[in-house]
Order: structure tokens, then sequence, then C-alpha cells
């Protein structure tokens, strides 16, 4: 006697029941997801009005100062490879309208000796300004840190020199530290 072998057929349909309960799942996720994203873009734009709300309000303080140089804060920790935006403000405390240079900035030291203080750290901002007497204004300033800057704290200063050309010590100039972290 001969055997057969007898084939068996792979059923790989799906029922019905389980296609639609599929693509019930899908749109549930898809619209699960879409209602998440709206929800966080809704409260990533309310966050940034209060950002923005609380540099003018920034801005405005330090226009108030009646120091010739104010900065936002005389200690900045900033990651490497990274930039920031900060504030500072100018006061004009001569008696007549004067236009000042207020880009000098630069950093003379660091803790650690290995530290390039010179190219590790750069500033960017507005060259000169025209000040009226006794006015101030808050400028923005871009500190850009090198992605190999060595990870120790700088000491830098802005000094803006005498809008007097006659006069041979500098108008203002105020030293601050970067904590430059890894």
């Amino acid at each position: 006697m001969k055997l057969r072998p007898i084939g068996k057929k792979a059923d790989l349909s799906l029922s019905i029941n389980a296609i639609v309960l599929l693509i019930l799942a899908i749109t549930m996720l898809g619209l699960g997801l879409a209602f998440i994203r709206g929800q966080f873009g809704r409260v990533t734009g309310e966050l940034g009005k209060i950002s923005d709300s609380l540099s003018a309000e920034r801005k405005a303080e330090l226009e108030r100062s009646l120091d010739r140089i104010t900065l936002t804060s005389d200690e900045l920790s900033i990651k490497r490879g990274t930039k920031t935006d900060t504030f500072y403000a100018v006061r004009n405390n001569l008696d007549s309208d004067e236009d000042f240079d207020v880009d000098t900035f630069a950093c003379d030291d660091a803790i650690d000796a290995a530290a390039d203080y010179v190219n590790d750290i750069v500033f960017q901002s507005l060259a000169t300004r025209s000040l009226g007497a006794g006015s101030s204004i808050a400028l923005p300033l871009i500190i850009q840190i090198d992605a190999g800057a060595v990870p120790t704290v700088y000491s830098c200063s802005l000094t803006i020199p005498h809008p007097d050309t006659e006069q041979t010590a500098a108008y203002a100039k105020k030293d601050f530290f970067i904590t430059v972290t890894p």
C-alpha cells in the first residue's frame, strides 16, 4: 500500500474583525499623537511668550541701572560647544551726547593653565552706540564657547574707552566670570 503525503495549506488570512480592530487601533494612535502634539505645541508657544516678556523686563531693569555698565549676571555658566544670548546695558553719565564703542569684550585669564582664554570664547555684540546725556541702552550679547574649550573658569571683562579721545583712562570697565562646563 502506498501512502500519499497530505499537504496542508497555511491560513494567513485575517478575519474581518481583526482587520477592523487593527484599523481602529491605528486611527486612535494617530488621533492620540495629534492631540499630544497640539497640547505641547500650545504650551511651547506660551513658554515662548513668557520668555519674551521676561527678556523685555530684564532689558528694562538693565536700562534703569545707574551704573555705567550693567550685566545680567557677573557669573555665567555655559556648556562648551554652545552659545548663549544675554544682555548688558551702557549708561551715559556724562553731560553731553556721546558715541560709545561697546564691543570691547575680552577674556584675560583662566584657572586652568591649559585654557586658551583668547580663542576659547568669542563675543558678538553691536559696535558703536550714540547715547544722550543721562540715558542708557540695553544691548544683546552672544557668547560662543568653542567645542574644544577647556572646562574651567575664565576671567573676562567689558571695557568701554572714553568717548573723549584725549582721556587715557577707560570710561568704564566691568569684570565678569564665565564657567565653561563639559
